[in-house]
């Protein structure tokens, strides 16, 4: 689809760049793992925002079998931080109603572990097999932010 796209773009004006997009520092986590953490998590907590896992979140995650496990980042005390979101624009730190939260856990890319080869694989990709021009990684900034 995105071969058709860039084709369709550089007939328009074939000095126009096509990149691919990446997240940097967040995954996405399976719906089963977040369904066990929404049941557990008072609904101070289902609003959209950036979390650090209590006691009860941290043993479901250590419960849940997870990929890329060593790439979360963790906080001083050895939590996980957490994302809760909703798939639509929302009002930050308001929760919705009839509308299925999602969760993210962090992560960071270091040379040799599975977010760093993620990244490359996905890279790749987009570079090589894809071909398009260039490659755009959302919230690389926040990868090298200090977690607290």
């Amino acid at each position: 689809m995105m071969q058709r796209a860039q084709i369709a773009f550089k007939q328009v004006d074939p000095t126009i760049k096509v990149i691919g997009g990446m997240v940097a520092d967040l995954v996405l986590l399976p719906p089963e793992t977040t369904r066990r953490l929404l049941t557990i998590m008072p609904d101070s907590r289902k609003a959209q925002g950036i979390y650090v896992a209590s006691d009860e979140e941290m043993a479901v995650l250590a419960q849940a079998s997870l990929p890329l496990k060593d790439s979360y980042t963790r906080s001083s005390d050895g939590r996980y931080t957490l994302e809760v979101y909703y798939p639509q624009p929302v009002v930050i730190g308001s929760p919705i109603k009839d509308t299925p939260a999602q969760m993210a856990i962090a992560v960071y890319a270091e040379v040799g572990n599975s977010q760093f080869d993620y990244w490359l694989d996905q890279a790749r990709f987009i570079l090589e097999d894809v071909g398009l021009d260039g490659l755009y990684i959302d919230q690389f900034n926040l990868v090298l932010s200090t977690q607290t």
